[in-house]
């Protein structure tokens, strides 16, 4: 990992010691920090973009902007949320990493673009707000990086349960 994926998995994946994981698990984890780190780069320039488009052309706006905003937010977020790499078969590895990461890019950014309009309707909050964007982006980052070990974990638990139906069907046959 180069020093600004370094740095980022220090901020904000400390905890999750790289050491103590299997190889596929260090593996899988560094893709997913280096996902994350690409998004807080985009959301960190949408959050200037978004700044700069509302105060300079859409201030008497600002009411439909977070509306519009809160409708990506919910529904990404949602969506994100409900994706769980638990139910994802081994197989189709990348195209969970792809779907999570354009979930989370969107319920970020979205995230970043709400913060930053309610930031200028309401200055006084934005200490506030910056604290619980930061937690709840920080969180959704473990969340998401501890969800990906889960990998085809449904799948192994339905295999090893197919085993014991199949035993418990042949023992009441016997009967």
């Amino acid at each position: 990992m180069n020093l600004f994926y370094k740095l980022y998995y220090k901020i904000f994946l400390s905890k999750i010691a790289l050491n103590k994981l299997d190889q596929e698990q260090r593996e899988l984890t560094e893709i997913n920090i280096k996902k994350h780190a690409r998004i807080f780069v985009i959301i960190i320039l949408a959050a200037i973009f978004t700044y700069f488009i509302i105060y300079n052309y859409y201030i008497d706006k600002i009411d439909t902007v977070v509306v519009s905003l809160l409708g990506v937010l919910f529904i990404s977020g949602n969506a994100w949320f409900v994706m769980t790499f638990g139910t994802v078969p081994q197989r189709f590895l990348d195209l969970a990493v792809q779907i999570t990461e354009h979930l989370f890019c969107s319920f970020a950014i979205s995230m970043a673009a709400t913060f930053v309009a309610v930031s200028i309707t309401v200055p006084f909050l934005t200490p506030i707000l910056f604290i619980a964007f930061i937690t709840l982006y920080s969180a959704s980052v473990k969340y998401d990086v501890v969800d990906a070990l889960k990998l085809g974990i449904d799948e192994t638990l339905y295999k090893h349960a197919q085993v014991g139906k199949r035993y418990f069907i042949r023992e009441l046959k016997k009967k």
